[in-house]
């Protein structure tokens, strides 16, 4: 029910001193992309090789953790050029991602995060997206 889940959306960001926003009110501050999660080893400058002929946004590498930014359109052939790369595919999907992340003290970034949590929780939150860096 629509009206129920609104009513328990506004409800838990009133709690957090949070406000609910129109139907695109945000949607500035991000812009879809391609989006290729991948767990393996490999560095930076290994992986481009491989992705060189692909409109690459970004790459971030943590660990075994492999996230790569593409053109919405090449998603399907960056996924499938990771996979030759020898890496193991978690998630190939569209995200909406933040233009310009921004930093939050810790105490905020705290308080956030728990309540990004909250709502994740939520039956009827299918995703979240954040600008938090």
């Amino acid at each position: 029910n629509k009206n129920r889940t609104v009513a328990e959306l506004l409800r838990l960001f009133s709690e957090n001193s949070g406000t609910l926003g129109e139907t695109g009110t945000v949607a500035w501050m991000f812009e879809k992309q391609g989006a290729v999660t991948a767990i393996g080893k490999t560095t930076e400058d290994a992986l481009l090789e491989h992705l060189i002929d692909y409109d690459i946004q970004d790459i971030q590498i943590d660990g075994e953790n492999i996230t790569i930014y593409c053109d919405i359109k090449s998603l399907e052939a960056v996924k499938n050029a990771v996979e030759k790369a020898g890496l193991k595919i978690e998630n190939a999907a569209l995200e909406w991602v933040a233009k310009n992340p921004v930093e939050l003290p810790e105490n905020k970034a705290e308080k956030a995060i728990e309540f990004l949590s909250t709502l994740q929780d939520h039956d009827d939150v299918e995703n979240i997206y954040t600008n938090l860096g």
